[in-house]
């Protein structure tokens, strides 16, 4: 492989294709293309970027005050990078701005709980494998 090949494959990186619950006796890695690929889904592919998770916050922030009158009880939210769904280098702001929106949204402050088996622990996969 060349330099840049190299380059971009160090950019966009591996993906399991399972967790720790769900592999039997081998874990399966691919290079990360994410879960809209051309012919396999009905989403658009696009690149995403920190302006459009800050104009996507702003609007889940106006959705969430009609939901949030109802007082859930519980949250749940998925980061999706292992799969490659969500962009690692945008991982953090896009869940630092839906916690903190949903914090501003509720009239009781959040309780956060990461699962105990989350895939690179709360600072998640990519701060786990740096180099």
């Amino acid at each position: 492989m060349t330099i840049e090949q190299l380059g971009a494959l160090h950019f966009i990186g591996f993906c399991a294709n399972t967790s720790p619950r769900t592999y039997l006796d081998y874990r399966e890695f691919r290079v990360c293309s994410g879960a809209n690929t051309p012919e396999q889904s009905a989403v658009i592919v696009h690149a995403t970027d920190e302006k459009e998770v800050r104009r996507r916050t702003i609007f889940l922030k106006h959705m969430l005050k009609n939901v949030m009158k109802r007082k859930p009880g519980l949250i749940t939210v998925a980061r999706s990078v292992r799969d490659g769904y969500t962009p690692r280098e945008l991982f953090e702001q896009i869940e630092e701005s839906v916690l903190r929106t949903l914090n501003a949204t509720s009239d009781r402050p959040l309780r956060v709980h990461y699962d105990s088996e989350l895939l690179g622990g709360k600072g998640g996969w990519p701060r786990a494998h740096t180099v």
